[in-house]
């Protein structure tokens, strides 16, 4: 891929695609779990069929579009949640990651080519000043420097610059960094060897979960923050420094996402299904009726508290109706 824009020619083919959006005729297919909803029936739904089987991050950008990145470099995105899909641009490699800036623009992490960047909701990508590597996490802070984890370690681009510079962590060097998160002042790194945080994107301690490699991070409206790890299930902290594992009832070891919605029930994508806790980690449960089996990769929240997930081979789901999660 050249450094001004993306595939043309694989553009002019998607935008055809598009045109026809295809709705899932078919119902959900359920699986044996624990339903959730209040009302009968499965906890999740498939939303629209996508060209492709696996997508490996989802995002909502400032309009509420619902944007994919797949296993195949394509981006999609859904004005209606998923009813119907548009793609809207491609590269030659799987899309990793998203971050969306308080301006409106939208970042994506893709498996070797770099970072794209839309100014226009998604409906438009060009190519980033970082233009190669494996970029498995971003993350946007308040002022506009924009972080980057990579295969070869957490690099930083500066608001008027255009250039990026490699941030050096203690005791690490230029290992991979999985995860990123902001909670006020405070900013963790998830690396494939622990925990490692900042009070500024600068300055790094290590904090935790030695030699562990941390793929997930989240944060609670109560305070509290989870680790989700890639072999030794998930991790709770009350202030990011201490971790204590927080794996009763959670039949997985891999996790691939977190999420928290706005009452604090916390949600985590693992080889096996989707897992929720209502007590801040204390405990897990199975929500999975209505998944098909596999791993899922990634998990968001709209504005209402409606949760999306993407199985790997499978597509995006989305949970049904009122649930007592909303």
């Amino acid at each position: 891929m050249g450094r001004a824009c993306l595939h043309l020619g694989v553009l002019l083919v998607l935008a055809v695609w598009s045109g026809c959006a295809v709705r899932d005729l078919n119902g959900p297919t359920g699986q044996n779990g624990e339903p959730v909803p209040s009302g009968s029936g499965a906890d999740w739904e498939k939303t629209a069929p996508l060209p492709e089987p696996t997508v490996r991050a989802l995002v909502f950008s400032a309009n509420k579009y619902l944007t994919a990145g797949g296993e195949s470099g394509r981006i999609y995105r859904s004005k209606n949640s998923g009813d119907a899909w548009q793609a809207v641009a491609a590269s030659n490699a799987a899309i990793l990651s998203f971050a969306l800036d308080e301006n409106g623009v939208l970042y994506a992490g893709s498996d070797g080519e770099g970072i794209f960047v839309s100014r226009f909701n998604g409906k438009s990508w060009e190519t980033g000043t970082l233009v190669s590597g494996h970029v498995h996490a971003l993350l946007v802070l308040p002022e506009g420097v924009l972080l980057a984890g990579l295969s070869n370690g957490l690099w930083q681009r500066g608001v008027s610059s255009a250039q990026w510079e490699l941030v050096p962590l203690p005791t690490l060097g230029t290992r991979q960094i999985f995860s990123l998160l902001r909670s006020g002042v405070q900013i963790l790194a998830g690396t494939d060897l622990g925990m490692f945080r900042s009070p500024d994107g600068q300055r790094w301690q290590s904090s935790g979960l030695d030699e562990l490699p941390v793929t997930a991070l989240a944060r609670s409206p109560a305070g509290w923050f989870f680790a989700g790890t890639a072999t030794n299930g998930i991790w709770r902290s009350a202030d990011g420094a201490n971790w204590f594992p927080a794996n009763e009832g959670l039949e997985a070891s891999s996790v691939y996402a977190l999420a928290v919605n706005s009452l604090n029930f916390v949600f985590a994508a693992t080889e096996n299904g989707v897992f929720y806790s209502g007590d801040l980690g204390q405990s897990w449960a199975s929500f999975r009726d209505g998944l098909p089996e596999g791993r899922v990769l990634a998990l968001v929240l709209d504005a209402q508290d409606k949760l999306y997930a993407a199985v790997e081979g499978a597509g995006v789901f989305r949970t049904v109706g009122n649930t007592r999660f909303r």
